[in-house]
């Protein structure tokens, strides 16, 4: 795959996208499920990017509940009646031919996709991500995963940068929100590339005030995080678990606040969060300033992510059983 070496800094080959855009039929793009404003933003500014070269792109978002950013953001972009066209795959049969281009954001881990059917049925393939690669995915038109980068977003803005593509103020402010949201408000994973995007989607006038809104936290979920705090354990001087109340169920996005409070108390330099996401499945999100790596220690229960921010999810077990298996995955991980 092409990738491009500025002076020491892995970059997209940008070209490389606007070819396989300009050779497809049409172009549909998709993330991750449970959808954030990193995946999301990287989403509208690829359909910009489509967009700017007269292909019929389509979004493909399959959460039947949004996290609270992006149900904000999409309505957002809908009241402003931009034309940004969101399907289900249910609803692509028909336009899918043997030149449709699929472009995936933000994973390449084939479980977490928004849908499996769209990747089994569209040929061409791109992925785009900045978490640790998980997975070998063979006949790809294009790879670019680099966990060098902040987040997505930053990649796509390479691209909108490269190819002289325009997007509008408030897609800019999504696409900050997201790095926003990556960074932990720019204190981890960033770069001088990383403020350098920031700058250039301010300059797009991307909104903070709008980004605050995007951000605002739910009071009662906020109230629910604290619990979660309040339960944490250390497990020895800079290592902290907290499990969650085992009879309630919690969003992703909710362990990962939590997880990312944790982490900004002294003397932590690592974090876990362990909950509930459904009846017979838990979820662990997990944070490190970088003294440990978290990504390895999720690879011990078939998760991943990136070194200082990882995850993974576990089925038919008690709060108890995960809790155990992350400390010993923990130790394995420190030997």
């Amino acid at each position: 795959y092409s990738i491009i070496d500025v002076g020491g800094y892995m970059k997209i080959d940008s070209l490389k996208m606007k070819e396989a855009i300009i050779d497809a039929s049409n172009v549909f793009i998709m993330a991750h499920s449970n959808l954030d404003l990193d995946a999301l933003g990287a989403c509208l500014g690829l359909f910009y990017v489509s967009s700017n070269f007269d292909k019929s792109t389509y979004i493909l978002i399959e959460d039947e509940t949004l996290e609270q950013g992006v149900k904000r953001a999409l309505e957002k972009i809908n009241e402003l009646e931009y034309k940004v066209d969101i399907l289900k795959f249910k609803e692509i049969n028909k336009i899918v031919d043997n030149n449709s281009l699929l472009i995936i954001a933000d994973t390449n881990n084939i479980n977490r996709f928004q849908s499996k059917d769209a990747f089994k049925k569209i040929k061409n393939k791109i992925i785009i991500d900045h978490h640790i690669k998980d997975y070998n995915i063979d006949d790809l038109l294009y790879e670019y995963i680099n966990d060098m980068e902040s987040s997505t977003c930053e990649i796509v803005i390479d691209i909108i940068n490269d190819l002289n593509v325009y997007i509008p103020e408030y897609i800019a402010t999504v696409m900050l929100s997201g790095i926003y949201i990556d960074t932990n408000n720019f204190s981890l994973r960033v770069s001088k590339y990383t403020f350098d995007v920031a700058n250039k989607l301010m300059n797009i006038d991307a909104n903070v005030n709008e980004i605050q809104h995007l951000l605002k936290q739910d009071f009662v979920k906020y109230l629910e995080r604290q619990k979660i705090i309040f339960n944490t354990e250390f497990i020895n001087k800079d290592i902290a678990i907290s499990i969650a109340d085992d009879t309630k169920l919690y969003a992703h996005e909710e362990l990962a606040k939590s997880a990312d409070t944790i982490l900004m108390f002294n003397n932590v330099e690592c974090s876990f969060v362990i909950g509930n996401v459904t009846k017979d499945l838990i979820a662990i999100s997990a944070r490190s300033l970088g003294k440990y790596d978290v990504q390895q220690i999720m690879k011990h229960l078939n998760g991943g992510g990136h070194k200082t921010e990882a995850a993974t999810q576990i089925k038919n077990r008690s709060l108890k059983e995960v809790n155990a298996l992350l400390i010993d995955a923990i130790e394995k991980n420190m030997k």
